[in-house]
């Protein structure tokens, strides 16, 4: 069973008791452990995906993505600063644009990777006539859609959300082998 699997096994259960028998909380502590590491958007990242939205209300959904927002909103637009996706802005109408511009692609990017199923064929791949989906052309995934800059902007976050999301994965599955 992945990492992902048992902790949302564990956010699921009604009772995280630990000892012999029940090893429900041992992904919870891993994942903290792990975040006491590095940052803690990984943490973060698995509530939001893969905890909020379930039958315990100890976790506050609506607070879980507020804080994440705020945190990607602050990640994206300093990482577009060093990758320069955009000059350096000269004027007030230039700060403007270049802050609406990084607050939509941490919208874009955060609400895609969150959930990429395309809407048209409910993340088959293939439509009701066997064939390949018009719309996500059989990936699965809903196209992002719109400039070619904010294409690829969102494209590199999304791959960015993914890699810290893996990383702090893998770091927690690691903590869990070394407790066993």
């Amino acid at each position: 069973m992945s990492f992902t699997e048992r902790y949302a096994n564990s956010v699921n259960c009604s009772n995280l008791m630990d000892d012999q028998f029940h090893s429900r909380a041992e992904s919870l502590m891993a994942s903290a452990f792990a975040a006491m590491q590095v940052d803690g958007l990984g943490p973060l990242l698995n509530r939001v995906k893969y905890g909020d939205g379930t039958r315990s209300e100890s976790f506050s959904a609506q607070r879980n993505m507020a804080q994440l927002s705020t945190i990607w909103a602050e990640e994206v637009k300093r990482k577009g600063a060093d990758r320069r996706w955009l000059p350096v802005p000269r004027t007030s109408w230039d700060m403007s644009a270049y802050q609406a511009f990084h607050t939509k692609v941490a919208q874009l990017s955060l609400a895609h990777w969150l959930d990429d199923r395309c809407e048209v064929c409910e993340g088959t791949g293939i439509q009701k006539d066997q064939h390949a989906c018009p719309c996500c052309q059989g990936s699965k995934t809903k196209p992002v859609i719109g400039e070619r800059l904010l294409v690829q902007c969102i494209m590199d976050m999304v791959s960015d959300l993914e890699g810290i999301f893996g990383s702090h994965n893998y770091r927690a599955s690691a903590k869990m082998r070394q407790a066993a």
